[in-house]
């Protein structure tokens, strides 16, 4: 803003004194012209027309023909640039200036505009919340022949300092001899989680799931071994409270196990891992 102002007042100061001078100049010019004209006698004209001669005369006219179309041009400056019109162009000058000092504020305006708008995003952004879904091991208890639990423990979190307001939860634990999922159709539930998830950690567990001669009092040696693989797979469609319009953000996550890693590492496609904003399905009707 003050760049715009400085710039504004300074050129009008210049384009002020400069047309100042040059009424000043054209008001001296015209009192000469006056002085001159007066003291000067009128010419005889037999006399003239007597001693001119044709190369003479018309090397003159074209001279007196520029000479009268310069003083025209200057004569039409001084006649609008006269100490009298001066505080009419003054105004003039400081309407341009104001001019240009509002563009100037209008631009500074939309730059603090920009500079809110992404400062309230960068709020947004880190207040809003966020869930992430992770494997957390294994729970194998066969302590009870006839009910043993073979389950998978996992972690939910939810970021930030809003809650997140849950729509839909899906969940998989799968075992099975290859790390491509075999029916992920199927074995499908649902995490048990409140309507509104407040931030903090949440440690849940879910039943490994899968054909029935892979689920034995062996299971964890096998999974171990390599000879059976866990993937763990679903999403989370939620809202926070800055979303806006219709949809949902849906978390999505895939993981398998890794027996040389010991751990659960990520696979499948990009966006089997990653946060989407999604919208809902329109109505065919």
């Amino acid at each position: 803003m003050l760049k715009w102002t400085v710039g504004a007042t300074v050129i009008t100061v210049i384009i002020a004194i400069a047309l100042t001078r040059h009424a000043n100049s054209c008001e001296t010019q015209n009192q000469e012209s006056q002085s001159t004209a007066a003291a000067q006698p009128l010419a005889d004209p037999v006399l003239i027309t007597s001693t001119s001669k044709n190369g003479d005369a018309d090397q003159k006219d074209s001279q007196n023909q520029t000479s009268r179309a310069s003083s025209r041009a200057d004569s039409y400056f001084c006649s609008v640039v006269t100490p009298a019109n001066l505080p009419t162009i003054y105004l003039v000058l400081i309407g341009f200036g104001g001019i240009v000092v509002a563009i100037g504020t209008l631009k500074m305006l939309e730059s603090q505009t920009e500079a809110v708008e992404n400062s309230i995003e960068v709020l947004i952004n880190k207040e809003r919340a966020r869930i992430y879904i992770e494997p957390n091991g294994f729970h194998f208890d066969t302590s009870d022949k006839y009910d043993p639990k073979y389950e998978l423990k996992y972690k939910i979190t939810c970021s930030g300092t809003t809650p997140a307001i849950i729509y839909d939860t899906r969940i998989t634990a799968e075992v099975g001899v290859t790390q491509e999922r075999s029916r992920p159709e199927e074995w499908v539930t649902q995490i048990p989680l409140p309507g509104n998830l407040v931030p903090g950690e949440l440690e849940l567990r879910t039943s490994l799931s899968g054909k029935s001669e892979h689920i034995n009092d062996v299971l964890d040696e096998q999974i171990e071994g390599g000879q059976l693989f866990v993937n763990f797979w679903g999403y989370v469609n939620y809202r926070d409270i800055f979303f806006k319009g219709d949809g949902f953000w849906r978390k999505s996550f895939r993981y398998i196990w890794d027996a040389k890693q010991e751990r659960f590492i990520k696979c499948g496609e990009p966006w089997e891992n990653a946060e989407n904003r999604r919208t809902p399905a329109k109505n065919p009707n």
